[in-house]
């Protein structure tokens, strides 16, 4: 059996145990005390989120729901576990105090001793969860260790678990964060199976791990003082106004948490681990929430090495791989891996100008800071050179960033499609080479339209309505164009779809509900100067129904049904503000959309006026801008120009438009396509340019 050293000393035999009342939670949320030794009842009366994919032992044909634990004496009984866990805890902050670790709400006997625990689970349920907890005189960590049976599989033949087998076992400022943060998508109390710890990594949003590790630490140490009434940085991280007020105050320096991301140690891949694939699906909401995301990553195995797709595209994909002396993955271009995008620069005898700025990526490493069933969560630490191939003179900067990302197992995790889902009208995303705006800048391949495509048996299809569905002057109408498509369901059950100049393949997440199937993909293309890519997640929508609005269907107030729990972030993110988003329409034609925004302390309502009108069942919103203000505060935009005019605006024309084409309803909820079309050319200019967001989406009245 292994033995752990912490500074130095074999962990010996001192015994400190600290009797605690019951797990530290998210104040203000429900937590359950777990009094008995069995939990049966309990686990059957909380609510599960939604699995993502499938267990390795159920079929791709099967249909999924684990929602559920099999009833009592449906499946066989299977003995008790035994393992042992040896852990280590971070020193910041001084020696502990109190060690509690908890099987299933029970606290088993630990023994601590400096920086290190030991704890002998013997006998116990292998699904009971672990969780433990740590009191320092000034600081109070926390982790989650999983399933005994996830431990006992981690342990080997010695049985006992170390951090470099299980990093939750290093209970530290970020095992911390992980644990708040699970908890806080779970309602305020700890995960029942390893199935839903994985559904919760998804859900959490990892920029709030960076922050709130970092406060744990900083306060910790003593380098920043808590404010007045907190003992600690957890006691702090579970009141969120005060969370955020404090994050707002000292934002520089609790933001710059990359360094301290870059030296937490991870458990080691192994080689077995190289020959997996792995993908990042962005957040997915417990309830399985059917919206789109961009936010993906794909590492697709080769012989070589792996295929690296992300979001936002970039030119080559191919990298090879290696495991480091510390067990990180080190993937290496195999050739030149960049992106373009065009920037400003005072390249021009001191005035700034447009010009090419290429990202080449020099390496991208890989680290596990926490161990699931099928997920885990990893560290992303990515090297590039920024140069301007145009201005040869400007020298190449390196830039380098970390951040965590949740990422799966492909095999465990993306699901086969039947044949049957693979018929008649299906809604699905079509994709472009980005517009050139500088000579010699290379195209990103962007999804540019969603579209009806119609399926032949025969593995040929016709796309339709290709095509604007506004024409210059942003009035409807109804494209009549077409292209052709090849299918394929592909030996490991992706679908393979062919389209004009691009190609793409997908895999189903097991998250549909009949009408709309959430998807993995990833969409290729090639050109003169080689092949380029991107990895998202959208929707395939049934569109095999047709209907349409009548006029009285559109009026009330609306909300997305597609964006599941329309959280943001934990503290303020200047990048995200939205919360919510509401529609309202009223029967003479106005309309308006009222954006909820908070600033990480006060909450804002922007509404944005417009005009709406159903055209072939169709529903049209259209936002009129004019050279005056509206003159209402917190007010953009006009319902019609007639109204601009009267209040003395003399050039006005439409900012946006929103054309929703439902093909479905169900109960209250509304399926369909959705176009948004926003303006890029000047006010009154003709004919107007615009760019366009295409997608399936769900509305619901409120």
């Amino acid at each position: 059996m292994r033995k752990l050293v912490v500074g130095g000393l074999v962990i010996g035999l001192a015994a400190v145990v600290w009797a605690s009342s019951g797990p530290m939670s998210v104040p203000g949320a429900s937590s359950p005390s777990w009094t008995g030794s069995s939990k049966s009842d309990e686990r059957s009366k909380l609510p599960r989120p939604r699995p993502i994919g499938r267990p390795s032992h159920v079929s791709a044909s099967q249909a999924l729901n684990e929602n559920s634990l099999p009833a009592n004496g449906s499946a066989p009984r299977l003995p008790p576990l035994s393992v042992r866990l040896a852990g280590s805890i971070d020193p910041v902050g001084g020696n502990a105090s109190a060690v509690v670790v908890r099987v299933d709400g029970q606290s088993v006997p630990v023994t601590l001793s400096g920086d290190g625990f030991i704890a002998n689970l013997d006998r116990v349920s292998r699904h009971a969860m672990v969780d433990i907890q740590v009191s320092k005189s000034g600081a109070a960590f926390t982790a989650l260790a999983g399933s005994v049976l996830q431990l006992k599989r981690q342990a080997g033949p010695d049985g006992t678990v170390v951090p470099s087998e299980n990093p939750s076992l290093r209970v530290s400022p970020l095992s911390t964060a992980v644990r708040f943060f699970v908890m806080r998508e779970l309602g305020g109390r700890l995960p029942i199976t390893d199935r839903e710890l994985d559904s919760a990594l998804h859900a959490i949003f990892p920029d709030d791990l960076g922050p709130a590790m970092n406060m744990l630490h900083l306060t910790a140490a003593g380098q920043i003082a808590l404010p007045a009434g907190y003992s600690n940085g957890h006691a702090l991280l579970a009141n969120q106004t005060d969370y955020r007020i404090w994050v707002d105050l000292n934002r520089n320096l609790v933001r710059s948490f990359e360094t301290r991301l870059r030296e937490q140690p991870g458990a080691p891949f192994a080689p077995v681990d190289t020959e997996r694939s792995w993908l990042s699906l962005g957040r997915i909401p417990l309830g399985g929430a059917l919206n789109f995301a961009t936010t993906s990553e794909a590492l697709l195995k080769t012989p070589s090495g792996y295929e690296a797709h992300s979001f936002p595209g970039r030119r080559n994909a191919s990298f090879s791989r290696q495991l480091l002396s510390d067990g990180d993955l080190e993937l290496t271009p195999i050739g030149a891996v960049y992106r373009d995008t065009v920037v400003s620069k005072p390249f021009l005898a001191g005035n700034y100008i447009d010009v090419i700025q290429r990202r080449t990526v020099a390496s991208e490493r890989y680290r596990r800071i926490f161990i699931g069933d099928r997920s885990a969560l990893w560290l992303r630490t990515r090297v590039e050179s920024v140069g301007y191939p145009d201005y040869p003179s400007q020298l190449p900067e390196y830039v380098t960033t970390t951040v965590v990302i949740a990422m799966a197992d492909f095999d465990r995790t993306l699901i086969p499609f039947e044949p049957a889902q693979l018929s008649g009208r299906r809604g699905m995303q079509m994709f472009c080479p980005g517009p050139i705006s500088l000579a010699g800048q290379r195209p990103d391949l962007l999804p540019c339209q969603y579209a009806v495509h119609v399926m032949g048996a025969s593995g040929s299809g016709t796309i339709e309505g290709v095509g604007s569905t506004v024409d210059e002057l942003f009035r409807p109408i109804v494209p009549t164009a077409t292209a052709a498509f090849q299918w394929t369901l592909e030996a490991d059950g992706g679908l393979r779809v062919s389209g004009p100049g691009y190609s793409f393949k997908a895999w189903r997440l097991g998250l549909g509900d009949g009408l709309i199937e959430p998807i993995m993909y990833v969409a290729t293309a090639q050109d003169a100067n080689g092949s380029y890519s991107h990895a998202g997640r959208s929707l395939i929508l049934d569109s095999s129904g047709q209907t349409g609005f009548s006029q009285d269907d559109p009026l009330g107030q609306w909300k997305y049904a597609s964006f599941g729990d329309e959280r943001g972030e934990y503290a303020y993110h200047e990048n995200s503000p939205l919360v919510s988003t509401t529609f309202e329409r009223a029967a003479d034609g106005n309309g308006w959309r009222r954006d909820t925004l908070s600033d990480g302390n006060a909450v804002s309502v922007i509404t944005y006026r417009s005009s709406w009108q159903l055209w072939s069942g169709q529903l049209y919103e259209t936002r009129y801008q004019a050279n005056i203000p509206t003159g209402i505060p917190g007010t953009s935009g006009f319902h019609t120009c007639e109204q601009a005019f009267a209040q003395g605006a003399t050039v006005c024309a439409p900012l946006r438009v929103r054309h929703f084409r439902p093909f479905a309803k169900v109960g209250n909820r509304w399926y369909g396509i959705e176009d948004d079309y926003l303006r890029t050319s000047g006010l009154g200019a003709t004919p107007i340019t615009f760019t366009r967001l295409s997608r399936a989406n769900v509305y619901r009245p409120i």
